[in-house]
């Protein structure tokens, strides 16, 4: 047996053994999370002391030392003034999270959410006075809190369909709801084969990460798409090809005559493509462009007119 697969094994029977279990961040690596980030977002771990500062300008009391989560401070060397904070569930994960409702959110930030943040953040005039909803955004929502500090959007909505990622959204948005001006900013548990009556036709865009993955929630996915957009709000959706998910999905939206696709495309910034690039060398032992490497797709909802 291979040492990777022990490895799997190993991870395995932690999960199995305990009703109580924790996921060590030294087994992650025997997933396909072997290529973690593109490094254009930089997370660095703060200090208590910094902590402490910070909640100075927010309205957070001090937290249990015991609880199961880390702070960072993001920041981008391309995009010079970019900096939050950002709280990181830890990597210790319950057997009742894992059997739950998605819980990939909980885990990391994903390379999908790295590119979508830097992205948002480059081309922050798209949201000049728009109503933006992220969705499936994980623990963080990091595209969706960087353009509620880093850009004049109007109206900021964090979803995921997990609580815990929710809980984990509120603590973000009250240490950096001082740096988001006048947004009204929210978050809210937002599974997609549920209706909500009070989001439709809310939103001028809808971003989201490598949520393409379940194909049987695809369907879903885009009729929420459908419920929660402005007729001619737009979409984008930065996920890998992952075998033919993005194809599939691409092709239920033609089907659906909801949307037209503005832009499908594997190159979409000059900078991304040539990390994309340099990776590529490195060998699909580390990294595997159909698993790591998040596409474009740009859409537009339809305006129907009335007869």
């Amino acid at each position: 047996m291979s040492e990777l697969a022990k490895r799997r094994w190993k991870l395995l029977a932690d999960i199995l053994s305990q009703r109580r279990c924790c996921v060590r961040s030294d087994l992650l690596d025997v997933s396909v999370r072997r290529f973690s980030s593109f490094n254009l977002l930089k997370p660095e771990k703060v200090s208590n002391s910094e902590l402490m500062r910070a909640k100075c300008g927010s309205s957070r009391t001090a937290e249990n030392a015991s609880s199961r989560h880390t702070w960072y401070r993001y920041t981008c060397e391309v995009i010079p003034d970019y900096a939050l904070l950002i709280r990181h569930l830890d990597d210790s994960l319950d057997l009742e999270d894992l059997l739950g409702f998605n819980h990939t959110g909980n885990v990391c930030v994903w390379p999908s959410e790295e590119i979508l943040t830097y992205y948002c953040i480059k081309h922050n005039y798209l949201f000049s006075g728009k109503s933006v909803c992220e969705l499936g955004g994980g623990m963080t929502c990091l595209a969706g809190i960087s353009l509620a500090v880093h850009s004049s959007a109007s109206r900021i909505l964090l979803t995921d369909g997990n609580h815990h990622s929710v809980s984990n959204l509120f603590e973000i948005i009250e240490m950096n709801k001082h740096l988001c001006k006048e947004k009204q900013l929210e978050a809210r548990v937002l599974r997609w084969n549920e209706n909500y009556e009070d989001l439709v036709n809310q939103f001028d865009w809808i971003i989201c990460a490598d949520c393409l993955f379940f194909e049987e929630f695809q369907t879903d996915l885009l009729k929420t798409m459908v419920q929660l957009l402005k007729p001619g709000g737009q979409v984008l959706i930065f996920a890998p090809s992952r075998g033919s998910t993005m194809d599939q999905f691409v092709n239920l939206v033609n089907a659906s005559r909801s949307f037209t696709v503005l832009l499908n495309a594997m190159q979409y910034d000059d900078s991304v493509w040539k990390l994309h690039k340099e990776n590529l060398k490195k060998g699909s032992e580390f990294y595997d462009e159909c698993l790591h490497y998040p596409r474009l797709l740009h859409l537009s909802k339809e305006v129907r007119q009335s007869v």
